[in-house]
């Protein structure tokens, strides 16, 4: 029996098992969350490259 389910799973494509799976991976997935916190986002600076204050090899002149 073992031999014959790893016979079948070397001919599956990865789309079937996706479909057959389709159920089973709903039950577990996170719905309504972000991967990021609002507050965190705040923390970290984010500079255009017109602020740059540096000037060396690939930062302009």
């Amino acid at each position: 029996m073992p031999g014959e389910v790893c016979k079948k799973l070397g001919r599956i494509s990865g789309a079937a098992i996706d479909r057959l799976l389709r159920n089973e991976k709903q039950k577990y997935r996170i719905k309504g969350t972000s991967g990021t916190k609002p507050h965190i986002k705040s923390f970290v600076p984010v500079m255009s490259h017109f602020e740059c204050k540096e000037y060396r090899v690939g930062l302009g002149k």
